[in-house]
């Protein structure tokens, strides 16, 4: 039992340092309380608080990749319109302490935020609009931790 459980130390280290130096491992969607959510999933996107949400939400794991910077997500389908949304993902992380930026906004991007060396970003129907414009979901909200 003891060899069991030393090889399983081992190979959650190894898998661990390869994802760091990114050998091999591209984009993770992982559920909440998930081995992948605890590994990989900062506190700042656990702790985002979900607005009237409708489902479970998935979160989202990008290791650096050439000039694709890191990100961390979280997304989730709401209930609530695009300014309820607005107003209160901005009272949340500016009552946080968050600086909000507005040079760092597009057509699905609302918010912007600096956060020590990355950005924080909230945006409407990012994954499947900006892959599928035509049948895409703007109730769909993305949290993301985009590294620098």
């Amino acid at each position: 039992m003891k060899i069991i459980k030393r090889l399983l130390i081992v190979l959650i280290i190894i898998f661990t340092v390869l994802y760091h130096l990114d050998l091999g491992f591209q984009s993770i969607f992982a559920e909440k309380y998930s081995y992948f959510y605890f590994l990989l999933i900062p506190s700042i996107i656990k702790e985002v608080p979900l607005l009237k949400p409708v489902g479970s939400p998935t979160y989202y794991s990008r290791p650096l990749d050439g000039l694709k910077p890191d990100i961390k997500a979280v997304y989730y389908q709401t209930q609530a319109d695009k300014q309820e949304t607005i107003k209160f993902y901005k009272d949340y992380f500016v009552k946080n302490g968050y600086k909000e930026i507005t040079d760092k906004q597009d057509e699905h991007t609302v918010l912007s935020f600096e956060v020590e060396n990355s950005f924080l970003f909230v945006s409407f129907g990012y994954g499947d609009c900006r892959i599928d414009k035509e049948n895409c979901n703007h109730k769909k909200i993305g949290v993301e931790l985009v590294f620098h």
